[in-house]
Formats: structure tokens, sequence, C-alpha cells
């Protein structure tokens, strides 16, 4: 009887926190996308800011990480395609990789790991220091003023121009790879590189 209780207990707290979260992103994005055309105007200047610590701030470590990615990804995958004689698609293989897949992925680890954690730390120091009380004293919502803008900016910054800087990163390391060819084929011959090719669909050009 006492683990049917905890298990109640855990499902039901679960169920809230869901909840909770879904009436928070469903109040900020009344905010972001409503309430400017109902008379309750977006701070633009603040906006700007957030996005700019969401999207600026974070393109060092995000490239640099998407760098040595398409790095590892080229040499990884010239090693094995050398076996086959299909170090020419070392490239494009590295390229569509990041562009469909490991890209958005790599982007929203970044933003979630290093904006969201800090705003959920501002957020918090602020409910510590009863900051968020004086807002409600000065009848100001603090999810138009503070979640609505942090909400904007991660999915402006997160889902749109930050996605663009892994691919970047790792097109140019493809490209660097394929300008070098630091393997060679080991001797396999073209027979061998013509049958590859002809496995995965790939013509080739004499």
């Amino acid at each position: 009887m006492e683990l049917t209780v905890r298990i109640g207990r855990a499902t039901l707290a679960g169920l809230a926190y869901l909840g909770g979260l879904a009436r928070l992103g469903l109040r900020a994005a009344y905010y972001a996308f409503v309430a400017p055309f109902r008379g309750k105007p977006m701070r633009f200047q603040r906006a700007v800011h957030q996005s700019m610590a969401v999207g600026v701030e974070a393109l060092p470590i995000l490239s640099l990480i998407s760098f040595f990615i398409g790095v590892i990804l080229a040499l990884q995958g010239a090693y094995e395609l050398r076996k086959f004689g299909a170090l020419n698609y070392v490239s494009s293989a590295v390229a569509i990789s990041m562009t469909r897949e490991l890209g958005p992925l790599i982007t929203a680890i970044v933003v979630i790991g290093r904006s969201g954690s800090a705003f959920a730390a501002e957020i918090g120091t602020m409910k510590v220091t009863e900051e968020i009380d004086a807002l409600e004293t000065m009848a100001l919502d603090p999810v138009q003023f503070l979640v609505m803008l942090k909400f904007l900016a991660m999915a402006k910054e997160g889902v749109g121009q930050l996605q663009r800087v892994p691919e970047i990163d790792v097109v140019v390391c493809g490209a660097v790879h394929q300008k070098q060819r630091p393997f060679q084929t080991g001797g396999i011959g073209e027979e061998r590189s013509l049958l590859v090719r002809g496995r995965i669909g790939v013509g080739h050009a004499e």
C-alpha cells in the first residue's frame, strides 16, 4: 500500500510540474505574441539585451565546440572512407551530417546549458532576494517583465540565427580537409572505388 501511495504522489507531483511549465510557457507566449496587439507594448530595449546575451555572447563557445566536432568528424570519416577509396566524399558527409542533425542539436545543448542555466540562476536569485515580490508590488507581471523576454530571445536565437554557426564551421572544416587530403587511399584499386560509389548511389565523373 505504501508503494502505491509513493507512486501516486510522484505521479501527481510530476503532472503538477508539467502543468506549471505549460502555464508558464503559454503566458510567456501570450505576452510575446498577443499582448503587444492589445495595448501592452514590448520592451524592445530589454528584448535586444536578452538576445545579445543568448546569441552574441554564445558565439565563441559555440564556434569552438562546432569547429572541433567538425575536425573530429572529418578525421574519423576519412580514416574509414579511405578503406573504400571514397575520400572525395568526406567533406560532403561531414556537411550533411551537421546541417541535417548535429547543428541544431549542438546549438540546443549550448543554448540550454549556457543561457538557460544563467537565466534560471538569475530568476532564482531574484526570487530569494524578493525582487519578484517587488515587481508584483509595483503592478508589474514577472512573467511579462522577466520570463517573456528570455523566452523570446531563446526562441529567436536558439532556433534561428545560432544554428547557422556550427553549420558554417563544419563546412569550413570539411572544405579544408578536402583541400589538404591528409590520408591516402592505401593502394585501393579504382574498381573497388567504383563499386562502393555505385552502392551508395553516387555517380563517378571521369
